[in-house]
């Protein structure tokens, strides 16, 4: 391979891995109160995590990780430390 097709295959490398560092993003996030109208919709039984709520995530292997009292925020995701 010459040099310059190594140049391409390292440029190509470095576009794809930098699309897959590029942060999610909901685009039309769901309104609370269709959040809402869902948890209501299952049973009395189960519970569905909503905008509001909050969450103690633990991480059995990695306790440095453990995060407490994280809300959930109005798109309906949380935000953890190196995850």
């Amino acid at each position: 391979m010459g040099l310059n097709a190594l140049r391409i295959v390292v440029f190509i490398m470095g576009i794809v891995s930098l699309a897959a560092c590029t942060p999610n993003t909901v685009v039309n996030p769901a309104p609370f109160t269709q959040f809402d109208q869902q948890a209501r919709s299952y049973s009395q039984q189960e519970y569905v995590i909503a905008p509001g709520d909050i969450l103690d995530v633990k991480f059995v292997n990695y306790p440095e990780l453990n995060e407490l009292a994280m809300p959930v925020r109005p798109d309906g995701r949380i935000s953890l430390q190196m995850v």
